[in-house]
């Protein structure tokens, strides 16, 4: 079976079925030789744009377009407008998303003014913009990364940030690079690749920051 798409942004297999995402088309399901449509021409998406697609281990099916955030149990589909919960579509920018576990997913708010993170249980959806927050020089997010439950690193315009339990941590670095993504190895070592400024990684442990670049390492 052959099927045509414009500008992919996801593509996820599990249990026999190709889940393919797409920016502006919807979400196409493949399974026996059969494609199945689901987006705003079908009645079962809602938004213009498809950001981020994710599935759970219950084989629950995360969708993130530009004005919901959407889940499909097997069976059908909910959608949850960000408009119902008072957000303005024109003042944010839905960008990725992460599963916590089954039934919650956490993503960003990618763009000033209205950068943040919001956290979404199928029942409430909590926002948390970093505008709110007097250590944010900016809150352009650029990367996030989900250690735990508890601690979520984000990567902005301006330096590396975690939320753990409630509360922020700005951790600086002596470069000049914009931060982009981030990871946490298994020795909990936070690695930031930056912008004209090699990578870096923090040792938590020590509080002490290393540096990598193509003149010093083998990168």
């Amino acid at each position: 079976s052959c099927h045509y798409f414009r500008s992919i942004e996801e593509i996820n297999y599990s249990r026999n079925k190709l889940w393919v995402l797409t920016y502006s088309n919807g979400l196409f399901v493949l399974q026996d030789s059969i494609w199945t449509e689901y987006s705003r021409n079908t009645n079962h998406l809602i938004g213009r744009y498809y950001r981020d697609m994710l599935l759970t281990s219950d084989s629950t099916c995360w969708v993130l377009s530009d004005s919901c955030i959407a889940y499909f149990d097997s069976y059908s589909w909910t959608n949850y407008s960000f408009i119902n919960y008072g957000l303005n579509t024109d003042e944010y920018d839905p960008y990725k998303i992460s599963a916590l576990n089954d039934s919650t997913v956490v993503g960003y708010f990618k763009f000033y003014p209205q950068g943040g993170i919001f956290i979404f249980d199928k029942h409430n959806l909590e926002i948390k913009f970093l505008e709110d927050y007097q250590n944010f020089r900016s809150s352009c997010i650029w990367a996030i990364n989900f250690e735990n439950a508890n601690t979520t690193w984000v990567s902005t315009y301006y330096g590396l940030h975690s939320y753990t339990n409630g509360e922020w941590d700005v951790f600086k670095y002596n470069g000049y690079g914009q931060i982009r993504p981030n990871s946490i190895d298994h020795k909990g070592i936070v690695w930031i690749g930056t912008h004209y400024d090699g990578v870096h990684a923090l040792d938590r442990s020590t509080s002490t920051w290393s540096h990598y670049t193509t003149e010093t390492s083998e990168l």
